[in-house]
Formats: structure tokens, C-alpha cells, sequence
């Protein structure tokens, strides 16, 4: 970008070491394969405008978020308060033994949905639960909250806001666009 002046293209080559280098992408980029970029600079701006562009985005965002979210609770009659994160943890069924603490290993079971209920993905269907480390991030935001509350064969309802999911991650155009929050049905299989 910075041989380039507003208004002005070009095109560049990327070699595949600076790119996708011998992993690819899917199906749509072959391993060791150089892309070209064609390439226009519209604008310039300051970091600080584009800071204040980027959180008038967000508020934006998050403000259509929480409606829909309140009109999820509403039609489902979801009374529970929010955490402090924007997570509404609603447990439907208590498990046994300890809660899940950080750093355990707690394996889940999980039906992501959007909150017009069109199934995203299922690990029922993948036909095991999901193991992943408590805590450490390696899981949803909202799961990895959600299983702190939970014991073995607790079974929770997750309601969230996309900085708890996906965030701005576009899981599926019509499914799961960018910024959309989820209903996550979770249940706790196992914590070592």
C-alpha cells in the first residue's frame, strides 16, 4: 500500500511463500500457487478516524444485535439477566460432581443454530463431543464461559452476542453473516 497514492491501481504478485505457500486454501487455492491482487486505493485515513469509524460500526452493530436478541427472549419467554460478557445462560437440566475450572479438559456436545433457528452445525452429528481446555481459549467465547457454570450431564440453553461467537467471521452468507448472534444448545460430556 504504500506505493501507492489515492485514486492509483496496481497489481501485485505474491508468491506462494508470502501466501498460501505449501498448504493451499480448501479447494480454491493449490499449495505453492502465486496470487495476483489487483489492487485500488480509494481512501486514506488517520488511525484515529478510522478508530472512531470502526466503534461507530460496532455500536451500530451491537445495537441490531440486542434487538434481535431481545426479540429472542421475548418470543421465547428467556426471563434469565445477562452476565457481565452479554451471555444468557439459561441451564436446563443440572449434571453431577464439580463444575468445569479453567484448565480442565471438558469434552461437549453442541447444536449452533442462528436465532431464526436454521441449524449452523452439530456435533451430535459429527457423532463425537467436542474436547477442548477450559479457559484457554480455544472455544467460542460464549461455550467457553457457559461450561464454568456447568457439571457432567448439565445441559444448558446459550443465547450470545457475536463477540461471543463468530464476531465478525462470516460463517455462512445467508445462515451466519458477519456480526450475528447464536443459540447454542450445549450439554457437558466429560471434564478431566
Amino acid at each position: 500500500l504504500g506505493m501507492l497514492s489515492k485514486g492509483e491501481s496496481m497489481r501485485f504478485v505474491i508468491p506462494s511463500s508470502l501466501a498460501f505457500d505449501s498448504i493451499g486454501y480448501q479447494a480454491m487455492i493449490l499449495p505453492y500457487t502465486p496470487l495476483f491482487v489487483d489492487l485500488k486505493l480509494n481512501d486514506v485515513m488517520d488511525a484515529q478516524t478510522f478508530e472512531k469509524k470502526q466503534q461507530e460500526k460496532k455500536a451500530k452493530r451491537m445495537a441490531k444485535e440486542q434487538g434481535m436478541i431481545s426479540e429472542y427472549l421475548s418470543k421465547n419467554d428467556i426471563t434469565v439477566a445477562p452476565t457481565e460478557s452479554g451471555l444468557y445462560f439459561v441451564l436446563q437440566q443440572q449434571g453431577q460432581g464439580e463444575n468445569a475450572q479453567s484448565g480442565d479438559t471438558v469434552s461437549i456436545h453442541y447444536v449452533i443454530s442462528n436465532l431464526k433457528g436454521n441449524q449452523i452445525e452439530s456435533s451430535y452429528e459429527l457423532g463425537l463431543p467436542m474436547p477442548f481446555v477450559a479457559g484457554q481459549e480455544q472455544m467460542l467465547g460464549g461455550i467457553d464461559e457457559a461450561v464454568m457454570k456447568m457439571n457432567v450431564g448439565s445441559k444448558a440453553l446459550l443465547v450470545m452476542p457475536s463477540d461471543l461467537g463468530f464476531g465478525e467471521f462470516e460463517f455462512n452468507h445467508e445462515l451466519l453473516p458477519s456480526g450475528s448472534p447464536l443459540r447454542i444448545d450445549l450439554e457437558v460430556v466429560e471434564i478431566r
